[in-house]
């Protein structure tokens, strides 16, 4: 229905009260000592979007009946600055360790989300131009925000799981007062199918599988 339609397509949504855990990965990974493996070269391009960024825009093209196909994706970013934004926001010092993006599209194990080899059939990823998003109005918060605020979010919602569990755990044990006494009902948790909120997209078990098969090459 070409004239009558507007479509938006975007790129990675990130940021607060994201279920999939993909982005969160990375400000999470290190609040946890190190090493920390990183894949690919600081150079290699990354693009997201924050999801609260991407609302306001859809409810202004509603607002405007702003009619059109759009990619809404942020501008290209470098994948070291990422990193360092995490690092800064987890006040980390940890150690990383860079593993080429060659060895990492080659290793089974190396599930890193968000990161996208920048070779083979996944070359261009990333790249993607949205000059016709933002010359309607599509905006972006800085992405050093977008980390904090994000490692900020999942780290309330860790301490929520454990009062939540704590609470199960007193209500599950008999009252020592008067059996008329009603039990305490534990926090309401909102899960994502059976996928706890909290759940990374990538584990320490995946990572060390890379890192020791980067550190047994040539052996």
């Amino acid at each position: 229905m070409p004239g009558k339609t507007t479509i938006v397509r975007p790129g990675f949504i990130v940021g607060p009260d994201d279920p999939t855990g993909r982005f969160t990965y990375w400000p999470a990974r290190f609040t946890q000592p190190g090493p920390i493996v990183v894949p690919g070269s600081k150079a290699d391009p990354l693009q997201i979007i924050d999801v609260r960024d991407l609302g306001e825009w859809l409810v202004r093209l509603v607002e405007e009946k702003t009619i059109g196909s759009f990619t809404a994706c942020g501008n290209k970013l470098r994948w070291g600055d990422v990193i360092t934004a995490c690092q800064r926001a987890a006040k980390s010092k940890a150690k990383t360790v860079w593993i080429p993006s060659s060895f990492v599209a080659e290793n089974e194990a190396a599930g890193f989300p968000i990161w996208v080899p920048p070779i083979g059939a996944s070359r261009g990823f990333h790249t993607w131009k949205n000059r016709r998003a933002v010359k309607a109005g599509l905006r972006f918060r800085p992405m050093a925000t977008t980390v904090s605020d994000t490692l900020t979010w999942y780290q309330a919602e860790l301490a929520d799981e454990a009062r939540a569990k704590a609470e199960a755990a007193a209500a599950a044990t008999p009252p020592a007062t008067s059996p008329t006494t009603p039990p305490k009902q534990p926090s309401e948790r909102t899960p994502v199918g059976d996928r706890p909120r909290t759940q990374l997209a990538f584990s320490l078990d995946g990572e060390k599988a890379v890192l020791d098969a980067w550190n047994a090459r040539g052996k």
